[in-house]
């Protein structure tokens, strides 16, 4: 009995050996799988702080895990000589522009166009990187940035700022409002001018009337205020069809070319105050030549 019992102790011992021998071989083979070492030797410089990270992941394979990198460092998290494990955050670099050139494994704070070749294939391809920063960059300071390439490497790039396309943008529109400006200058000292020519008309044609008004006690005044207020509704109601027409102008352009309009009730308002100046100055002659008329000779003429 006590034979059979040693027995079983033996095997249950030998048993857990071997799962214990086991379980150390499964750890060491995924530690060996996942890189047997890795080192991050970290460089101080007088311009900038650059990092560079490799490591090997097996003895029969050999890869690069790392790559080179430039820019102005903002936080270190690798001191000098330094362990460093898989995946562990080394530094951080300054976003505001930043390269990636898959070609040579190397970056550097520009922007922006990566080119990777491999056998057979050649693949090309760009990137739009923005300022993270409140700071913005010059032109010449990204020209400055650009040229920082490798020897026998050409500068072929192209720097485009957008406040110049918005310079542009802003001078065409300029140029618009100044253009339309005169147009709608033009137009009202000709609707100005045919409204005075319409109440001089209309003073002559009724010079016998203004005779008579005079004769049974109207004064100058009245007569001065009556054809102002003549002129000033002939004024308002062109100003009125005046906005009734762009109103609906601006409706067919929206609804048929797709472009946004708008039609603000400042801008009707502004378009009536244009329309009672305008018929104001160019009735008050007519006004004031028929409030000067002699009632005598008003009532002689025929």
């Amino acid at each position: 009995m006590r034979q059979r019992l040693s027995k079983t102790k033996t095997w249950i011992a030998i048993t857990l050996v071997l799962l214990g021998a086991v379980l150390v071989f499964a750890v060491r083979k995924e530690r060996a799988s996942a890189g047997e070492f890795f080192t991050a030797p970290v460089d101080m410089g007088s311009l900038r702080t650059s990092v560079n990270a490799t490591g090997a992941v097996q003895t029969v394979v050999t890869v690069q895990v790392g790559s080179q990198i430039s820019g102005q460092i903002l936080e270190l998290y690798a001191d000098y000589n330094s362990m460093v494990k898989r995946g562990q955050l080394l530094a951080k670099i300054d976003p505001r522009n930043f390269q990636a050139q898959v070609e040579n494994a190397q970056a550097s704070v520009a922007a922006a166009q990566a080119r990777m070749i491999m056998p057979g294939n050649t693949f090309f391809g760009g990137a739009s990187l923005g300022a993270g920063a409140a700071s913005t960059l010059t032109e010449e300071d990204v020209q400055a940035m650009v040229r920082e390439i490798q020897p026998g490497q050409t500068d072929d790039f192209l720097v485009r700022s957008l406040t110049d396309v918005a310079q542009a943008s802003a001078q065409v529109t300029t140029l618009m409002t100044v253009l339309l400006g005169s147009i709608a200058a033009i137009s009202l000292i000709v609707g100005g001018v045919g409204i005075m020519n319409i109440m001089l008309v209309s003073v002559t044609e009724r010079t016998r009337e203004i005779g008579i008004r005079m004769a049974v006690g109207a004064r100058p005044n009245t007569i001065r205020l009556q054809f102002l207020t003549e002129s000033l509704v002939l004024s308002l109601a062109g100003g009125a069809v005046g906005v009734v027409i762009g109103g609906t102008l601006a409706a067919l352009v929206s609804r048929v070319l797709g472009w946004p309009t708008l039609v603000s009730a400042l801008s009707v308002l502004i378009s009536f105050a244009f329309a009672t100046a305008i018929g104001i100055f160019f009735g008050y002659y007519p006004a004031h030549k028929a409030a000067a008329l002699d009632p005598i000779d008003a009532l002689r003429y025929e």
